[in-house]
């Protein structure tokens, strides 16, 4: 008996004898000891991927179980005590797997009862050690009680006979297991080299209960597997990863992509004679759906069905992971952190707001998914660019700058370890980065947090964080997105191009310079025109010619953490606008193709590129100079809707210190950038950045103290009782902090009670028809803005409760006066009314040389007409100094056909004084200006010459 079941049984070992085979034949029962099983079996019993092969495998004790009876419906159970499996990486694919050697043993070649019962089989492993060799590392995974079995569809046991699904006509079989273990242990670590030193930092992660689910799909006349789906799911993993470790795992995956790349070109190729044989089924399902099992004599269209509703079309890997905790630190021990660093409060960096946005139970606040095509009949033919599309769902970041820099330094650190492996492996492949991938990411209900410094001075309207809330974020690379269409591509540059402010002229005004970029590049222009059916036979784009889209919808900004205010909602800074945006890089698009994609064949009909009064066919002709010089970055942004912002005192010296701190935090990241060191190669000029914003509208109010008016009658009033509630309280005062302790308590008590009924002068500045070009070149930026008009609004006093229910300015006051700063609407060829440029950097040192670090201010009105009050002027000054003092900001101010009327609003010193007569200052000319010394400086300007010429 036992030289009768070593013929079949040594198809499977290499050194099987009759003395290492215990069988009780009767009881149904086996003992075989010191195994060494065949490695190619393996491979193709468990269709390992071709970049993997076996090189040993080895058993010291195993027995099995036959209950002889319930074959049919009972599984064979095999038990092994000790399993060793070596295996290693192939750097280029072995052969594809071969048939099942359970349907050669016993004689036939179709999935027969032989291969039914072995692939029902239940295994129980008490330990096994899996060694794998790899070019670069060498890991080894350990696991402990390990067991294996087959299941239903709904992975539950059950009877044999519902753990496979046959199809009645295509001649395929399902199979469905589960293995699940204790525990696994996964030590990994870098084979030393002597040529290049890549870090040998060990990896070891050890888990607790797992378990892997398998879906086999077989072809029934010969065995193969023709897919699978393996689905690995932990329940909870903690993982403390340091930063060296983290590299090591970049460094082992890079090593593996190339091999794992040439495998899945192989399988590619093997899928055409696979469908020859079986044509696909339609429909994709998930290995989770739930129906209910069929019965045991059915319909063929009934199994036929439920067949398709667990069919797996093609090999995949799926991961899950219940709850993932992982810790990332630095690998340094030495104490660097700030004291008393223990008493902070933890700030979480990226959470979600699931519960505040009542978000459902199946929306994932992070989804990813790539997908990459081919024809399996014929991989020859050209297929659809590759696609991924990300959602973000209810996230919310809080931009902490320690966390910010170790972030930079860490993800740097990562990127020179992977380039180091790419080099030191020859994985450089350039035609392959460089290929297009369509991009789309959906965001709903995003929020960024930027803390504002209030060390300085605490006041109950001082506000503690700055909030971003982006309700809707659409960003893509190609044309299939809302709102980034060609044709909304055509009409965003078409609005651009109308406007002289982004025209390139031999001569650029104020506050352009000659040496500007090129604010249109006609690369935009190229990519409209292009005709979206193109052949797939055509060579596919660069990621470098990607031109990408954003949409904003319903941006807004606001400030929390004031204790004057409606608790737990912030106040708003900026009200909700939209605004589209498109960016590229022009030098990777050739300038001399333009013409060439406008004679061709469109689908943008040539007249929808002249509606605007400057024509896109003229920019082309006599306007865009292709020898301009180009930025690496181009950007439009336009707003499609009013921007209405509010601002008080406090809140405007908190943004004085936000931009300080991002200063501090940009030079903290160039500090540390250069500590790593300097690149091999680098770039001969800076990278540059040009970013043209295009609005129709701005409504700035500014919240300022309330303006005295004249009392009706003089009374004697108590200093309790005259003692104003206005935002410009006496806090700063010495007296005020020298008061006692329980004087500061109620005024923090009734912080609520005084914002009810606080009250603030409103001036609202209208600015419409403005353009904005913001360029940085390596360390200098520019920013140059005008306005073609420019409308003040006064509106008097307002109770801060109204303005904050949108109720106060429905109405304009008829004692405040509203007059046009710009008399009337103004054509696009006059001078605009208002104009800014500012410079910083060392470009600005041609001012002074405090101007490199301060920055320049240069500002030009022209031909306006301003009726204002005596009370906004005395309080608009004190509304912008800052609480800190600094160096003076050099700046120059040119009036030219200016008159103000000035009309005093304050109480009368004494009743028998006349009603006061409005003042006008004309002002034509004038020139007011201050350097490094702090002097203010009016001077008339030099007649003959221009603004542009008396600012050079």
């Amino acid at each position: 008996i036992k030289l009768w079941n070593r013929k079949p049984l040594a198809k499977f070992t290499k050194n099987l004898s009759p003395d290492k085979i215990n069988l009780s034949t009767l009881k149904g029962e086996g003992q075989l000891s010191n195994l060494e099983l065949d490695e190619e079996v393996l491979q193709n019993m468990l269709d390992l991927p071709t970049w993997l092969a076996v090189t040993r495998v080895y058993c010291n004790k195993a027995a099995i179980r036959i209950q002889w009876t319930k074959l049919k419906t009972s599984p064979i159970s095999l038990f092994l005590d000790k399993v060793e499996v070596e295996m290693r990486t192939c750097e280029e694919p072995r052969p594809p797997n071969g048939p099942s050697p359970i349907a050669i043993t016993a004689g036939q070649s179709e999935y027969g009862f032989a291969e039914k019962v072995v692939e029902g089989m239940s295994v129980i492993i008490n330990s096994i050690t899996i060694k794998v060799q790899a070019q670069a590392f060498h890991a080894s995974f350990e696991l402990w009680q390990l067991q294996g079995c087959s299941l239903n569809p709904k992975w539950q046991k059950s009877d044999l006979r519902y753990t496979r699904i046959t199809h009645p006509k295509r001649g395929e079989v399902l199979t469905f297991k589960e293995i699940n273990w204790q525990s696994l242990r996964i030590e990994a670590d870098a084979i030393e080299s002597d040529e290049q030193d890549l870090g040998s930092t060990p990896l070891r992660l050890i888990t607790n209960q797992g378990r892997i689910r398998i879906a086999l799909k077989r072809r029934v006349k010969d065995c193969n597997v023709l897919a699978s789906k393996l689905l690995f799911i932990l329940d909870d993993l903690l993982w403390v990863l340091t930063d060296s470790q983290l590299k090591a795992i970049i460094h082992y995956a890079k090593s593996l992509s190339e091999a794992m790349e040439k495998s899945g070109q192989q399988r590619k190729s093997m899928a055409a004679e696979t469908l020859q044989t079986a044509p696909p089924s339609p429909g994709i399902h998930s290995l989770c759906t739930d129906p209910p099992p069929p019965e045991a004599v059915g319909t063929p269209g009934t199994l036929a069905q439920y067949f398709d509703l667990h069919d797996v079309k093609e090999s995949s890997y799926h991961t899950f992971i219940s709850r993932l905790d992982l810790h990332i630190c630095n690998d340094s021990s030495s104490d660097s952190g700030t004291e008393f660093s223990s008493l902070k409060r933890t700030q979480s960096l990226l959470s979600c707001n699931r519960k505040s946005l009542h978000l459902p139970d199946n929306t994932p606040a992070i989804h990813l998914q790539f997908t990459e095509y081919y024809f399996p009949d014929n991989p020859g033919l050209p297929a659809p660019c590759s696609n991924l599309y990300a959602q973000l769902n209810g996230l919310q970041l809080y931009l902490d700058a320690a966390s910010v820099l170790w972030m930079t330094l860490f993800s740097r650190g990562l990127h020179k370890t992977l380039d180091q492996v790419k080099a030191f492996y020859h994985l450089q492949d350039s035609s392959k980065t460089d290929e297009h991938i369509d991009i789309r990411l959906d965001a709903t209900h995003l929020k960024l947090i930027i803390p504002l410094e209030s060390s300085i001075l605490d006041h109950p309207d001082r506000p503690q964080s700055l909030s971003i809330s982006l309700p809707q974020i659409v960003l893509s690379n190609t044309r299939h997105a809302p709102h980034a269409s060609h044709s909304d591509l055509n009409s965003t540059y078409s609005s651009f191009s109308a406007r002289p402010f982004f025209r390139p002229t031999a001569s650029q005004p104020f506050p352009r310079d000659q040496s500007v970029l090129h604010p249109l590049p006609s690369a935009f222009l190229q990519h409209c025109l292009e005709n979206e059916s193109l052949s797939l036979a055509h060579k596919r784009p660069s990621r470098s010619q990607d031109v990408w889209s954003v949409s904003l919808s319903r941006v807004a900004l606001g400030f929390d953490g004031a204790r004057r205010g409606p608790r737990g909602k912030a106040l708003p800074f900026v009200e909700p606008f939209a605004m589209y945006l498109w960016m590229c890089c022009p030098s990777a698009f050739k300038q001399d193709s333009l013409c060439s994609s406008i004679d061709g064949n469109s689908k943008i009909p040539k007249q929808s590129l002249l509606d605007s009064p400057q024509g896109v066919n003229d920019v082309i002709s006599n306007k865009i100079d292709q020898n301009s010089p180009m930025a690496s970055i181009h950007i439009l942004a336009q707003s499609i809707t009013p921007v209405k912002m509010w601002l008080n005192h406090y809140q405007f010296v908190a943004l004085l210190r936000l931009k300080d701190y991002l200063d501090r935090l940009a030079g903290d990241l160039s500090k540390d950038v250069q500590g790593l060191g300097q690149p091999e190669h680098k770039p001969s000029d800076p990278p540059s950045v040009c970013v043209s914003v295009l609005m129709e509208a701005i409504e700035l109010a500014l919240l300022l103290p309330p303006a005295t008016c004249e009392p009706e009658e003089e009374e004697a009033h108590s200093p309790e009782e005259t003692d104003s509630p206005s935002l410009t309280d006496s806090d700063l005062s010495p007296s005020h902090h020298a008061g006692g302790a329980g004087g500061n308590e109620d005024q923090e008590d009734d912080v609520e009670q005084e914002g009810s009924v606080e009250e603030v002068s409103v001036l609202v500045l209208c600015l419409s028809r403005i353009g904005c070009l913001t360029e940085k070149c390596g360390e200098d930026i520019v920013v140059a803005l005008e306005a073609q008009e420019l409308v003040p609004k006064q509106h008097g006093n307002h109770k801060v409760t109204d303005l904050l229910a949108g109720m106060a300015l429905t109405q304009a006051g008829s004692s405040s006066p509203s007059a046009p700063l710009s008399p009337g609407p103004r054509s696009l060829s006059c001078p605009p009314a208002g104009a800014l440029r500012m410079e910083m950097g060392p470009r600005a040192r041609r001012h002074s040389p405090l101007s490199e670090s301060m920055g320049f201010i240069e500002m030009c009105l022209t031909g306006c007409k301003a009726e204002l009050l005596a009370s906004t002027l005395n309080t608009l000054a004190p509304f912008l100094e800052d609480e800190l003092s600094a160096d003076p900001q050099p700046m120059r101010l040119c009036l030219r056909d200016t008159a103000f009327t000035l009309k005093d609003d304050g109480p009368r010193v004494y009743p028998t004084a006349p009603q006061p007569v409005p003042v006008l200052f004309s002002l034509d000319g004038i020139v007011l200006e201050r350097m490094d010394d702090g002097i203010l400086s009016l001077r008339c300007e030099s007649f003959g010459f221009g603004f542009q010429q008396l600012l050079r």
